[in-house]
């Protein structure tokens, strides 16, 4: 004969609560901004600057490209951005009007 559990609300509150604490710290309120920069022949540009800077409350997040020219701004801040991207010899380059979502990754390829 097996023992029976019994389980009653007093039970069941307590871990229900856990359970949707965990779900609810799993979502984000903040996105990236991923891209890869070439040059006006096509070739990949490494260690070019790139920032994302927050339109509507400043904040600034910067990065540089990898040998491959890729970079990710990662953990920003829902809202609209400018993207810069900086190398000697290069003029900078702007995009503007960049909207971060929620969870979200936006590719600017620059």
């Amino acid at each position: 004969m097996q023992p029976k559990i019994k389980l009653c609300k007093s039970t069941l509150a307590p871990l229900f609560i856990v359970l949707l604490a965990t779900v609810v710290s799993a979502q984000t309120f903040r996105g990236s901004i991923l891209g890869t920069v070439t040059d006006p022949n096509g070739a990949v540009v490494s260690g070019a600057k790139v920032s994302a800077k927050n339109l509507a409350t400043g904040l600034e997040r910067s990065t540089t490209t990898d040998d491959a020219g890729n970079y990710t701004v990662a953990e920003l801040p829902i809202g609209p951005y400018e993207v810069r991207v900086e190398q000697s010899g290069f003029v900078p380059s702007v995009v503007s009007n960049v909207t971060v979502e929620v969870a979200s990754e936006r590719r600017v390829d620059v």
